[in-house]
């Protein structure tokens, strides 16, 4: 099972991984998944903020803080929504792919990305 958590880390290495030079049918798998990962992480995003508002107050500048007397429960809630399944609980098949000749992404990136693609020998 993918988790939320999981998603939000991937989706900025999944953009750096899609702008590598992929042969055509790997950079439109890569592209799909990536509008997949943005649908999900809109609704990561719209959920997140909430517990913000719930827990926080806003400063001047508009932005949001998590009052102190609040923190440990905004911890346990973020914590649920990272730890909540991703694609409504569907397993996604990672692609599989030729890493490019050229190009570069670090390890912890491909780390990142581990259960969205995989990269043959």
């Amino acid at each position: 099972m993918i988790t939320l958590g999981q998603v939000a880390q991937a989706k900025e290495p999944m953009v750096k991984i899609a702008a590598l030079p992929f042969d055509v049918r790997t950079a439109y798998a890569v592209s799909r998944l990536i509008k997949r990962l943005d649908a999900e992480l809109e609704t990561f995003e719209q959920l997140r903020l909430g517990l913000f508002e719930k827990h926080g107050e806003k400063n001047e500048d508009g932005t949001l803080t998590v009052k102190e007397k609040n923190l440990e429960k905004f911890r346990a809630d973020m914590a649920e929504l990272l730890a909540l399944p991703a694609f409504d609980g569907e397993e996604i098949k990672p692609i599989t792919a030729k890493y490019p000749e050229s190009g570069s992404v670090s390890a912890a990136e491909l780390l990142a990305c581990d259960k969205f693609i995989k990269f043959e020998e």
